[in-house]
């Protein structure tokens, strides 16, 4: 018999992870959540998975993503895995990515914001169910080009808050939960019949552009197909 066992991972709350260059990852989550655990006897080994135990990944510092077509903390597929720190898709990155999950469940109850300047293209969150559902549970804060945190670029062309198709499952809930959109930015994109976006906590959008800076701040845009749930304190 093997000796299956998936490891955890955690950025412990003083850690920095940079991630430059073009197509890199800071943090990656791939595993089955296996275990091997032996119950006293002589080589009685039971093995089995637990999300909830085993292959975790998890943040309590910071994730600064500074590079072009890259991603701060990707679950590919794993255990329950959780932000309480701050994931940066900051100025010099251009079409990267926040987080980006695509099976299994993830937490967010810390920061991830898109402080990267207009027309760059760039994403806080990206949920993309293939085969399995991805849920992302956020009781944190997401921003765009908002102004949060000494963050000078407020105007948002391109950038998006949330990018989800397939399978999800989105949950935007708590007392201390809040999404802000800045001026011209995307709040969510949402696409497929398979999906869901649950919303009973507040987004705040900032006022459109006029003049220089001429554009549309939106809230939601929808393929018309995704199931969009407003409910208490949306």
């Amino acid at each position: 018999r093997n000796y299956l066992r998936s490891g955890d991972i955690k950025a412990e709350s003083t850690s920095i992870i940079t991630v430059k260059g073009t197509t890199n990852y800071g943090f990656v989550v791939n595993n089955f959540s296996n275990y091997s655990n032996f119950s006293g006897a002589l080589d009685d080994m039971q093995q089995g998975t637990d999300k909830s135990k085993y292959g975790r990944g998890v943040n309590e510092g910071k994730i600064n993503v500074e590079g072009v077509r890259s991603v701060g903390f990707a679950l590919i597929k794993g255990g329950i895995s959780s932000n309480s720190g701050t994931i940066n898709v900051k100025a010099d990155s251009t079409n990267s990515v926040g987080f980006y999950g695509e099976q299994d469940e993830f937490a967010n109850s810390g920061t991830i914001e898109v402080t990267a300047a207009k027309d760059t293209g760039n994403t806080a969150v990206a949920l993309n169910g293939k085969t399995n559902k991805i849920t992302f549970n956020n009781t944190g804060k997401i921003y765009v080009n908002a102004n949060q945190n000494s963050n000078t670029n407020l105007i948002g062309n391109t950038n998006t808050g949330i990018y989800a198709e397939g399978k999800y499952e989105f949950n935007h809930s708590g007392t201390n939960a809040n999404i802000i959109v800045g001026k011209n930015a995307t709040g969510f994109y949402v696409k497929s019949a398979t999906g869901k976006v649950n919303i009973n906590a507040p987004i705040t959008l900032e006022e459109s552009g006029t003049g220089a800076d001429a554009g549309t701040t939106i809230g939601f845009y929808s393929d018309g197909d995704a199931e969009v749930n407003f409910g208490t304190n949306s």
